[in-house]
């Protein structure tokens, strides 16, 4: 499945075009990704850092060893080559070229 069709058109706001996901596509694209299976298998299992919510796969970052979690929503890998891109353009990318 194309990257882009995991996308679906917001809205314009000035230049830039708005994107939303497509909730019930991003769950099926994250299911089906090969790269995240052993993750589903450790998350089903809990007892990792990864944990199943709402039917998405997330893994589990502490702070500071102070028994505070965030969830961190993995990305299908077509998804994460996209927001790399992406980040990779933007002003604050990392580098001057």
């Amino acid at each position: 499945m194309p990257v882009a069709s995991l996308f679906e058109e917001a809205e314009e706001v000035g230049n830039q075009v708005m994107q939303r996901a497509d909730e019930k596509k991003f769950e099926e694209e994250q299911k089906s990704d090969e790269s995240l299976k052993a993750w589903w298998k450790l998350a089903e299992d809990k007892q990792s850092e990864f944990c199943i919510v709402n039917g998405l796969l997330y893994k589990k970052h502490g702070i500071l060893d102070q028994g505070i979690y965030q969830v961190i929503l993995d990305l299908p890998k077509e998804m994460r080559i996209k927001m790399m891109s992406l980040a990779d353009k933007q002003p604050f990318g990392g580098h001057l070229g």
